[in-house]
């Protein structure tokens, strides 16, 4: 049998792997609520941007709100996808966890390996983004946009 004291002192290690093993599943629902929620109002302002859009409106003042748009969704997209290196880590743990592995209490490195390895992930793709830039742009704005871009540029030529 053991002491009390014993007991203590044997659970102690335990109790603390517990607490970190607690703020790391904080950390996890932080991380996946802030993304969701970049994802909400990344969509919300370019709805609302399109929905301003008045296309009664002289072409060139439509054209700027198109360039604005244009912006905005080239922005988020990138914010988006370097954030979305990251968050995968804790989506994955997440879905570990409900099926009943827990990789922070049974290896804490393999947590920190995946997320350097989202950070690497990140930092290349950032600069993927910017070594690549007309190409992400094109791809980021999407095919209808252009082509309502084009289609005002043709309009203004033949005015």
């Amino acid at each position: 049998m053991f002491s009390p004291l014993e007991r203590i002192i044997s659970s102690r290690p335990h109790c603390s792997r517990q607490h970190v093993y607690r703020r790391a599943n904080r950390v996890y629902g932080v991380a996946v609520h802030l993304y969701g929620l970049g994802l909400l109002i990344a969509s919300a302002l370019q709805l609302y941007r399109l929905s301003r859009i008045d296309y009664r409106e002289p072409v060139l003042e439509v054209q700027r709100q198109l360039v604005s748009l244009r912006r905005l969704r080239i922005v988020s997209e990138r914010a988006l996808l370097i954030s979305g290196f990251l968050v995968w880590v804790p989506i994955v743990f997440i879905a570990l966890r409900g099926i009943g592995i827990d990789v922070w209490i049974t290896s804490p490195a393999t947590v920190l390996w995946n997320l350097a390895a989202g950070i690497g992930t990140a930092a290349l793709v950032t600069w993927l983004t910017y070594r690549f830039r007309a190409t992400f742009e094109r791809d980021s704005t999407g095919r209808s946009l252009r082509e309502v871009e084009a289609e005002l540029a043709e309009h203004a030529r033949a005015e």
